[in-house]
């Protein structure tokens, strides 16, 4: 049918059951040359410092009838020049552009995704580390992205989407414990992302992801791993929840977010279009939230069009992410997304788990370009500001770039440019009245990838 080939993508990724066979290798080469402060988004185990290095991973994908795995091995070298940073506070910290590898001419080796899953038809539960990616969108995303490497984590849900006539079901279970401690330190993060698809003329998908944090802090009361995996399956109100053990008067320590997901997909036009809300805060019932349901919001709004004036090969392509403060955060309190320190902002490892662009930000992506099966040639723009509401005047991230591609047989040569303009880095106190900045950095980075695929 028309929609066969077509695949719901806000849980991701997923095993291709398609293929003709249940082995596939990828083989990655990958070289680099940046000559300022690293500052690429969604590169998971990637680190590019200033100079030039070099990424290989092996990664061997198995879908069986009961048993499925990855694992990806990958060895990383860099020349990690010293650099100035821009000195800033809080979560803004964890940011894209500090090092986190803080050697000259380092030499890492580790697994970047290594997962085994026990299923039947696709639904299962397994263990282990994998890239993640929860939403719509494929340049940021409110709950989680590949913008730092995976960490260890149970797992139970669907390993593909179940089809059943036109309708598709995805949904995965999450629980991971962050850090060594035993006590009242452990960290745990629990999430819950389900969603369903009808196929017709227009596909139209929707779904809704729960994400908790809990632990790190003494609450007077024993906090285990099963009181955080479970977690998630508490009220939603401040109102249900005063008669548990870990809340004061409904309030709990601990941090929160929930995120929607819509999509609909028009495939004689080659048109998507999608929306993702999250909200930062719980509310205290329903009168609450329905008088504003705009607190503590965010959202991402995108399309992707692959037939732009009538061509099929012409594709344009926009994402926009607002994560600024809510416009009543004046008179009502109004957490930033991603900023509590006893969880270290919603990090690992030194970067953000969910949008790059972190607390209190805006990111606009806007793409146009050509490609085909073989060929893709994609210029782009991209406008970030962090600090949106809490500082004037916001950092400014003004980036153009570049990929291209080729694909011959199993061998994919890939093109990435990337030409930054930043300002007002630091968050000084500019008069942009008077035309003064201060703050400026100017990165220029390549990156070169070979990828040969066995199937």
């Amino acid at each position: 049918s028309q929609t066969s080939n077509i695949q719901a993508m806000f849980v991701r990724p997923f095993f291709n059951y398609k293929t003709n066979s249940n082995l596939q290798l990828l083989f990655t080469n990958e070289y680099y040359f940046n000559n300022g402060v690293p500052n690429q988004e969604n590169m998971d185990v990637r680190y590019f410092g200033k100079g030039n290095g070099r990424y290989l991973s092996y990664r061997m994908t198995y879908a069986g009838n009961f048993l499925a795995f990855v694992f990806e091995p990958y060895m990383l070298w860099g020349q990690n020049l010293q650099v100035d940073e821009t000195t800033r506070r809080g979560s803004y910290a964890l940011l894209n552009d500090y090092r986190i590898i803080n050697e000259k001419d380092f030499n890492r080796a580790g697994l970047r995704q290594g997962v085994a899953f026990i299923h039947w038809k696709g639904l299962g539960f397994g263990y282990g580390k994998q890239n993640l990616w929860w939403g719509v969108g494929q340049h940021t995303s409110i709950a989680m992205t590949n913008n730092t490497e995976s960490f260890n984590a149970y797992h139970f849900g669907t390993i593909k989407e179940l089809r059943w006539k036109n309708i598709g079901i995805m949904g995965r279970y999450l629980f991971a414990k962050l850090n060594e401690f035993e006590d009242s330190r452990s960290i745990y993060y629990t999430a819950l992302t389900l969603g369903g698809t009808y196929y017709g003329n227009t596909i139209i998908s929707a779904g809704i992801s729960r994400n908790y944090l809990s632990g790190g802090i003494d609450i007077g009361v024993p906090w285990t791993a099963n009181d955080a995996a479970k977690l998630i399956f508490e009220g939603l109100f401040v109102d249900s929840k005063e008669k548990l053990k870990y809340t004061i008067a409904g309030h709990d320590p601990f941090d929160q977010t929930i995120e929607g997901y819509f999509s609909m997909m028009f495939p004689k036009s080659k048109l998507k279009i999608f929306l993702e809300i999250g909200v930062n805060d719980h509310r205290q019932n329903l009168v609450d939230f329905i008088s504003q349901p705009d607190h503590a919001l965010g959202y991402l709004i995108g399309l992707r069009y692959y037939n732009l004036f009538g061509n099929d090969n012409l594709y344009f392509g926009f994402e926009y992410l607002n994560l600024a403060k809510g416009k009543f955060w004046a008179l009502r309190a109004t957490p930033n997304f991603y900023e509590r320190n006893i969880y270290n902002h919603f990090s690992y490892n030194g970067r953000h788990w969910a949008a790059h662009s972190g607390s209190d930000s805006d990111d606009l992506l806007i793409e146009i370009g050509y490609l085909n099966d073989k060929f893709s040639f994609i210029p782009k723009i991209n406008f970030e500001r962090h600090g949106v509401i809490s500082f004037q005047p916001a950092e400014v991230k003004i980036e153009l770039g570049l990929q291209a591609s080729y694909k011959k047989d199993n061998l994919h040569f890939i093109i990435m440019y990337e030409n930054e303009r930043a300002r007002h880095l630091g968050f000084n106190n500019d008069n942009v009245y008077a035309g003064e900045i201060t703050g400026q950095r100017k990165i220029k980075t390549v990156v070169i990838r070979i990828e040969y695929f066995l199937n």
